[in-house]
Formats: C-alpha cells, structure tokens, sequence
C-alpha cells in the first residue's frame, strides 16, 4: 500500500479502500458493484463501512439513485443492530435523512436542506472533536452532531427503501471534501503501536519428546505470561508468569481453584523463560502437562516488558488505601503482571499500564481460590471466574464497585481477590488500536444472522465466554492450530472451530457451537446456538478479548 497524502479529491492514494460490508448488513439489502451500490424495496436494510474510524478526519459520498428513503449517516456497530427501521432510531445511530431533518436515539430535529434523485450528500466525520457535518451537492448544511468521542464508528445508511451508490474515495469524489478530510483508505490510517502482533503475543505448537530442558523457541521476544495446554489429553491449561517466575512451583492450572505448584513436580513443568521462548521439564512421573512423548502442545505467551517495578504502599493517592505490588509492564502492548500481599480492606494496586485496563484476570497463589475476571463490558459490580462455567456473578467484594484507571484497579474484601497474608497475581490488559480489543456482542442464535465483530486487525487468538448461560465453557481459538499442517481432517480455510477450553481438561475439538470467520478487520460468528458453548447463543450476551496476527492497515483477508 502506498503512502501518499490523499487530497480530498478521492481516487488518488494506493491502498484498501472502504467499501460496505457484505458480512455485516440487513438481510434485504442487495449490494452490487464491488459493495458500493445498496438496492432494496422493504425494511432491514443496514449497512456499514468496512473499515471504522476512532480518530482523523474522514469523508465519504452518497449518491440517490431514485426517490425513495434514505437516512446516511454514522453508527457505532457495537451497538447498532441490523434490524432497525432506519438509521438514527438507536442511540448509537447519527443520520441526515431526505426530507432535511437528522436524527438520533429515535428523535429527529430540524437540520438542512432536503435531498433527492441525483443528489450527492457528503459526509464528513471528524472523530478527534468527534463533529458529524453533512453536505448537498458540496455545500456544507452545519455541524449536525457533536460528542461523538468513543469510537470506532462507521459509514453506515438505513432506509425501507434504500438505492444509490457510496464513494469512500476508491473514485473521484463529486465534490471536493472540506480541507484535511480524507478518503477512507489503508493508507490513510495511522500507523499502528504494535506493528506485528507476534512481536508482543504469539502462539507455538509442539510435540512432546519427555526430553528433559526441552527447549520451545522461536517467539519474536522473551515470554512472561505463558499458557500451555496438551491438545490431545485431558489435562488443565499450566500458566506460569516472569513475577513469580519459572520452574515446578510456581504453575497455576485455569481450570481449577489450586494454589500455584501444586502436582508440578510429578507431570512436568515451565523451567526456565528464554530470549526467545522457554524450556520445559521433566517431572518424576511423566511429562505429561508440558511436553510428554508423542502428544500435541499449544503455547500462548505474551511479552510483559524488561523489568520489575516495585510500587510502596501508600503511593498511590486516592480515596482508599493502596497495596504494595511489583509490577512487569509492556504499555505498549498494554499487558501487565501484578504480584501482591492482601490487606484484608478495599484498596488500589498500580497496574503500570498507563492506560485503563479492559480485563483483569487475578489468581490468589497461596491458597485455593477460584480465578477472578474483570471485563470492560460488565459492571463493576459484577465478575465471572475463568475456572468455572458459572454466568456473571454480582458482588461488589470483588472490585469494590470501581472502575479501574490508567493507574490503578480496585479490589474489594472478597478472599479470592484480597486477603490478609494471602498472595495474589493479577494479568491485566488494557487496549491497544490495532493489536488487542476486549468487548461483547450479542447472539442471534441462527447461523444466517451470527454477528460480526470489528476488532481493527486480524486475529490471532480470540478468548469467548457467554456471561448469561451457566453451563457455558470459556473457549480459546487461535489461528495457528487452525491453519497448523498438523491438523487433521481441517484446511487452512475459514471458518475455523478447533477450540480449547481453559476452564476444562477437555482435548482440542472441533465444534459446530465455535465456528467463526478470522477476517483482515475482525470475526465473523458461524455458528447456531445449539451446543453448549453457546458463542451465538440467542440474545445472550458474549465477552471476549481478542490479540492480533496483523493490524488491519496490514492485513490481508483470508
């Protein structure tokens, strides 16, 4: 792609275009010439651009081909839902409609001047004063919409009767855009913090030798989080981490409450972390966890940083007390690992971030205590536990009701999270554009209607986790088991649906339940509801945190 500085004349700059999203759209809308042109006679006909904006300025053209409706606008596809009426009748929908008027949250106000057959409106979406002004034929009608701040949105129209044809620049544009707008391309997209994802997460297959000091090599830095699961035996993800460190002592198993260490030492373990991957040994028994002769591994590692950070107590003002905690950060690739000894009250930890956390995962390592998760997309008042099949739960123990900042989380009084003299790690991760993405969509329940999540990049690793079913799995898909020679009876095509579960020592399998697409801008769900994973389970709610293979400005479809 090149890197030319597009004018706003459209048609100008080497790269991928926006166009409207065939995966992502109402099911009586027709789109034809290369996903531009929208044709439709009845309701259910949402669409969106491929390609979403959280900061730039960007502008884009649509063109009446006939009389009918038409609303065009932005919207927030997180929260748009393919079924409206018309664009503007959620609160997350922002639409100029034909008659003048705009709309949003279903209320309409006076605006601009009128629009028909023939008519180009103009769009133009500044998404760093979060300003939505719209044009007719080049001439601006005002600022229609402020405060729209919280990113991504996309292009998107809606109508029951919807015709024309959408520019986003891959053609001159009829009208000039306003000075420093410009088209919606991959080259225009600023240029991503993690460039390639395997530089900060990154996943390696095995086969076990019971060789002891078995080295694993080849990640493109120095492991510090590792999780790694026997694929073809029932045995509980081992995760070992750089804080607390390496070798049979310090293993923590997701599927259970155990405290670290525990059995480590009869079925192999983490010895050592390397430059470039990690070495594995021998227990008395076998090797069973780590790296038994003739059975199938996965390593998920992630890249926390240089050194240690040791914080006092008492150094982090705020309005309850703070704990003392060592922390390992890579704010550039927004993970960290924090080490500390409970208090018994409700208090902050630094997390060394820099930025708000968008899930925290806490395990107390001295004694039996479940995994406790915190995610961006629940209340605080609520958590789930990464070792149990359990729905969200509500208590206001676990993070004392408080939103976590770019310093600090908050944990309660509960035993799982802060206790007087127990000891506790917690991974916390905090988004980063083009490189990680923690949020939740809602299932349809039918294949046909699954959803589409835009993550910004190409995925290599998904964790899922239905907060509304109680019998359902957290579930691991990675594109390297997927897509790996070694897998039998499966190609290197979408969709993929080889799936680990970190709660279970269930054996790598292949469910109709975890189908989904791995795309260049994000996932596209496959599956029904049926089974009991239920990551399309109807109307539930779905978490999820999601690392990249590529960011999309790079990414290339599969």
């Amino acid at each position: 792609n090149g890197s030319q500085t597009d004018t706003g004349a459209g048609g100008e700059v080497i790269g991928n275009y926006a166009t409207l999203n065939p995966l992502n759209k109402g099911q009586h809308l027709v789109l034809t010439g290369g996903n531009l042109t929208v044709a439709s006679s009845t309701s259910n006909n949402s669409h969106y651009s491929t390609i979403g904006m959280s900061s730039g300025k960007w502008y884009a053209e649509f063109e009446s081909i006939d009389t009918g409706d038409r609303y065009v606008g932005l919207a927030n596809v997180f929260n748009a839902p393919n079924n409206q009426t018309f664009l503007g009748q959620a609160v997350h929908e922002w639409s100029y409609y034909k008659d003048g008027r705009k709309y949003t949250n279903n209320a309409s106000a006076t605006y601009g001047a009128s629009y028909t057959n023939g008519d180009t409106v103009g769009i133009a979406f500044d998404a760093d004063i979060g300003t939505l002004t719209f044009y007719k034929n080049g001439v601006s009608q005002g600022v229609a919409f402020t405060g729209l701040t919280n990113g991504p949105y996309f292009f998107a129209g809606n109508a029951s009767s919807m015709n024309g044809h959408w520019n986003f620049g891959q053609r001159a544009f009829t009208n000039t855009a306003p000075s420093g707008y410009k088209a919606l391309c991959t080259a225009n997209l600023p240029d991503p913090t993690i460039a390639k994802g395997s530089t900060a997460f990154d996943t390696k297959l095995w086969t076990g030798n019971s060789t002891d000091n078995r080295a694993i090599t080849g990640y493109d830095f120095s492991p510090d989080f590792v999780w790694i699961k026997a694929r073809n035996t029932s045995n509980s993800t081992q995760v070992w981490d750089s804080v607390r460190g390496a070798g049979s002592a310090y293993n923590l198993q997701s599927s259970t409450s155990d405290f670290e260490g525990l059995n480590a030492d009869s079925w192999g373990w983490l010895a050592s972390f390397t430059s470039d991957g990690f070495t594995l040994g021998n227990g008395s028994s076998s090797s069973v966890w780590v790296n038994e002769s003739g059975d199938s591994y996965v390593g998920w590692a992630w890249d926390a940083g240089s050194s240690n950070t040791t914080v006092s107590a008492g150094s982090i003002s705020s309005g309850v007390p703070s704990i003392a905690s060592t922390n390992r950060a890579n704010s550039s690739a927004g993970f960290s690992i924090v080490s500390y000894t409970g208090n018994g009250s409700n208090s902050t930890i630094a997390h060394g971030l820099n930025a708000v956390p968008g899930m925290i995962i806490v395990k107390c390592t001295n004694v039996a205590e479940p995994w406790q998760v915190y995610h961006q997309s629940l209340p605080n008042t609520t958590y789930m536990v990464l070792s149990e099949t359990n729905t969200e739960q509500t208590s206001v123990l676990r993070w004392n009701n408080t939103t976590p900042t770019s310093s600090v989380f908050t944990v309660g009084t509960d035993p799982s999270v802060n206790q007087n003299t127990k000891t506790y790690v917690a991974y916390c991760f905090a988004p980063v554009e083009g490189y990680s993405a923690f949020g939740s969509y809602i299932g349809t329940g039918a294949a046909a209607t699954a959803p589409f999540v835009y993550l910004g990049f190409k995925p290599e690793f998904i964790l899922f986790k239905n907060k509304d079913v109680s019998t359902t799995n957290w579930v691991q898909i990675d594109a390297t088991r997927n897509t790996a020679d070694t897998v039998a009876s499966h190609d290197r095509d979408n969709p993929y649906a080889l799936r680990l579960r970190p709660n279970t020592g269930d054996v790598e399998g292949q469910s109709s339940d975890v189908t989904l697409d791995f795309l260049s801008n994000g996932f596209k769900i496959r599956s029904t509801a049926s089974n009991d994973d239920k990551i399309n389970g109807s109307l539930n709610t779905i978490i999820y945190a999601a690392f990249a293979e590529h960011p999309f400005k790079t990414a290339r479809a599969v």
